[in-house]
């Protein structure tokens, strides 16, 4: 009876921090990580497939330079804050939609799927595909952020944003906002490159990284990071709640900058394949 009584508590309160986190406002890579997201996609797209998306992009729009489109709309779209995250609990190894999506609420594995599935719908109109295509480049780079996957949920800390820490730079953050954005660009400016050229690099280093397999499947992977996102150089396991402010180190920094690049690669790479399938033999779009 207990046990069964405390499985029950478990799923209640799994529930209740996936809808907490879906409502949390996060801004997954920050502008550098998606772009660079983005220009590692643009140099692996076919020449049909470039030249679709070029269709639904208004005059000056670039796969880079929209790329954070869907973080900036969330103000007037508030029904889609949820669509970037989902609280995968760290303990679990798998993902079960009733127990990772808050209640009536559509998380990111769910809107990838229907952008995509928009995307492909020739039949739509061409403002809702131009759309989707927004939606699409925004979430594959969201998908292999492991912060905007992975929550800790003992004690609940809404994908780290309530894990206190120090930044190099001595900023006081939270741990979710130094994955999204200081490791990003503290690995930037280690390369001495610029957005373009170290995209160029990373896509170059990573060309035969796997990019088969399902939406879900590339979720998982980014869950399994944050086991070390989470680990303090010292060995450490940071948490919420702690009364302190864990003070992250240049070695923090340079363990965690291995895996920043190979998922901004990975999530490159991925949503070249994405659109490849989706325009590969596909006219381009009608206005």
């Amino acid at each position: 009876m207990f046990k069964k009584n405390s499985s029950a508590l478990r799923q209640i309160l799994l529930v209740t921090v996936a809808t907490l986190l879906l409502n949390t406002p996060v801004v997954a890579w920050g502008n550098k990580g998606h772009q660079i997201v983005g220009r590692i996609a643009l140099s692996r797209l076919t020449p049909s497939a470039r030249q679709s998306v070029a269709e639904l992009l208004q005059p000056g729009e670039t796969v880079e330079n929209i790329s954070g489109w869907a973080d900036q709309i969330k103000s007037q779209r508030p029904d889609t804050r949820s669509w970037h995250v989902v609280a995968i609990a760290l303990s679990d190894s798998r993902y079960v939609r009733s127990r990772h999506c808050g209640q009536n609420e559509t998380c990111i594995i769910d809107a990838l799927n229907e952008q995509t599935t928009i995307l492909k719908d020739t039949t739509k109109d061409f403002q809702t595909r131009a759309e989707a295509l927004k939606f699409v480049i925004h979430l594959v780079g969201d998908l292999h952020q492991p912060f905007h996957i992975a929550t800790n949920t003992n004690p609940a800390d809404l994908g780290a944003n309530r894990v206190k820490v120090t930044a190099l730079s001595g900023r006081i953050t939270n741990l979710h906002d130094v994955w999204d954005t200081d490791l990003v660009e503290y690995a930037l400016k280690k390369s001495g490159h610029s957005v373009g050229e170290y995209a160029n690099q990373l896509s170059k280093k990573y060309s035969g990284a796997s990019t088969q397999s399902a939406i879900t499947n590339w979720a998982l992977e980014s869950h399994k990071h944050a086991w070390d996102g989470y680990y303090f150089t010292n060995g450490d396991f940071m948490v919420a709640g702690a009364n302190r402010a864990w003070t992250l180190d240049e070695a923090y920094y340079n363990k965690n900058t291995t895996i920043v690049e190979k998922q901004l690669a990975l999530a490159g790479l991925r949503l070249a394949k994405t659109l490849n399938d989706i325009f590969g033999s596909r006219k381009g779009a009608k206005k």
